[in-house]
């Protein structure tokens, strides 16, 4: 139900997108690695890295992730503030 609250509240965000800022999430994670087959997913996952949103974007992705956590799918000792616009 969150994850598809997610998809539907900003307008371009894929299941893709999503995931990846979720394993970028703890603040320990220094690299991810993505598994892919074939040139296709290569192209699309360096286009997500390459992706910019703009700051009420990013900031609907803080909540839709704090929103989560609310209802115990993220850790509630998990900071996600690095993630807001205001950082709080």
């Amino acid at each position: 139900m969150v994850v598809a609250t997610a998809v539907e509240s900003l307008p371009g965000l894929t299941l893709p997108e999503l995931a990846l800022h979720f394993a970028l999430l703890p603040g320990i994670v220094q690299r991810v690695c993505i598994g892919m087959c074939g040139q296709s997913e290569v192209d699309d996952n360096l286009k997500l890295f390459q992706k910019e949103r703009s700051a009420s974007e990013r900031e609907c992705i803080y909540q839709l992730l704090r929103n989560a956590q609310a209802q115990g799918l993220l850790r509630a000792d998990m900071d996600l503030a690095f993630l807001s616009n205001s950082g709080s």
